[in-house]
């Protein structure tokens, strides 16, 4: 029993950190804009967070833990708000291409983050040397008796405030999207911002709003990991891939807050699933596999929810294949990292992502919004087989033919679906 509650505690407390950071990404989204920056926002956060509670107990002669609190909580959203502000310019101002903006966002606040984490070290006295005990503390703080509680106690409230900020969070989101006027026009603006201009919304205002608060929120899943997680010290590059990892959650709760929160419980435990499996092979491989897997079924699981239940709007149409995209780009380029696929081929299936996507902004602006096709669908179809084996890496006879032959399948349909489009809309270019 004490092994199982261990579990979900880590479960939970691994989940928080996505959380947060897809919380953020959701509420973006929903103004029609796709952020990959998010791990470098919480990049952003963690560390401004971190900063402040530092020099607050370093210059206070009494430092409270609840002074600290208010303000590394204010510094860590101001700053990942800042991230999203530099985003929103060059994105809606500017019209800069959103997975290009997002990508340099995110080299920028990862950079960003192990500089003055690295300086701040080195002010410290070095590595792990930096002190934020009392602030850490009040992060780290239970709740009073019902903490004490044998099993319930331990399951549902022996976690920081961060951990039930999180929650509220994203419970005001949900009400927010679905119950308030601000939050129907939120969704008016990402599904058709050109009906909502009419309607008298400001589109722009919206679109800043949206993306700025978002990335404050993503912020503070850098707070959480570096206060309450890591009890308030800093490592260099410590987040590893769970920015990432709250981005593929948003797709996998079909950009639904309160999807999130189960999603996020899910995706801890299958982060740390390796450590209580004596004995499991290829650990970090089946783990990464699990994830993608599940991450992959959402692409399957919202169009059916959408079709069911006449659900199907033109942001729908918009971000379904952006999602995909995202997904297997990101695993693509991992797997290239790791010698498992030629570099020339994820060359050619990014190229043909931002082909497409080019097609998809300049249709956009003749106010035509292009569907996913099912030569698309089978190319993605095949992709995800293909990336799946080989993330498993499996030593069976005959696997490097099969997938050597699954990628080629995988990259034929890449080019053919590519000409289908271009035949289909090649339209769009002549008007």
């Amino acid at each position: 029993m004490s092994v199982l509650i261990t579990f979900i505690q880590k479960a939970i407390m691994q989940g928080i950190c996505m959380l947060f950071g897809a919380d953020g990404e959701i509420l973006t989204e929903k103004s029609g804009n796709l952020n990959l920056g998010v791990p470098g926002m919480m990049y952003m956060g963690g560390i401004a967070g971190l900063m402040a509670a530092f020099y607050y107990e370093k210059l206070a002669a009494h430092p409270n833990g609840l002074v600290g609190m208010i303000l590394s909580l204010l510094a860590a959203f101001l700053m990942a708000a800042f991230g999203g502000l530099i985003f929103s310019v060059l994105t809606i101002t500017l019209r800069a291409n959103q997975n290009v903006a997002g990508l340099a966002l995110t080299t920028f606040g990862v950079g960003f983050g192990n500089f003055f984490g690295g300086s701040l070290s080195t002010l410290a006295g070095g590595v792990g040397q930096i002190s934020v005990a009392i602030t850490g503390d009040a992060y780290r703080a239970k709740i009073p008796l019902l903490s004490k509680i044998p099993v319930i106690g331990d399951i549902f409230f022996n976690y920081g405030f961060l951990t039930y900020f999180a929650i509220i969070i994203t419970l005001l989101m949900a009400f927010f999207l679905k119950r308030t006027r601000w939050g129907l026009n939120l969704n008016a603006v990402g599904e058709s911002p050109a009906t909502a201009d009419a309607a008298g919304i400001n589109v722009t205002l919206y679109k800043y709003l949206a993306t700025v608060i978002g990335g404050g929120i993503a912020g503070l899943g850098g707070l959480y990991f570096v206060m309450e997680y890591s009890g308030g010290t800093w490592t260099n590059n410590g987040f590893g891939d769970r920015g990432w990892l709250a981005i593929a959650l948003v797709i996998f709760a079909l950009w639904k807050p309160i999807n999130a929160i189960w999603g996020s419980f899910l995706f801890g435990g299958l982060y740390i699933l390796y450590l209580y499996i004596p004995g499991l092979g290829m650990t970090g491989d089946v783990l990464a596999a699990a994830i993608f897997v599940l991450a992959s079924f959402t692409d399957l699981l919202d169009g059916k929810i959408a079709r069911k239940y006449n659900l199907v709007t033109n942001f729908g149409k918009f971000m379904d294949p952006l999602a995909d995209k995202l997904l297997v780009c990101s695993a693509l380029i991992a797997l290239v990292d790791l010698d498992r696929i030629p570099a020339w081929v994820v060359i050619i299936i990014i190229a043909r992502e931002f082909i497409i996507s080019g097609f998809r902004l300049i249709a956009s602006d003749n106010g035509v919004v292009i569907a996913a096709s099912y030569w698309g669908k089978f190319k993605t179809t095949f992709q995800m087989i293909m990336i799946i084996l080989l993330i498993l890496n499996i030593d069976y006879p005959y696997s490097n033919i099969i997938n050597m032959v699954i990628m080629y399948i995988a990259l034929a349909l890449t080019i053919i679906s590519l000409l289908d489009y271009i035949i289909k809309n090649y339209k769009v270019f002549i008007d």
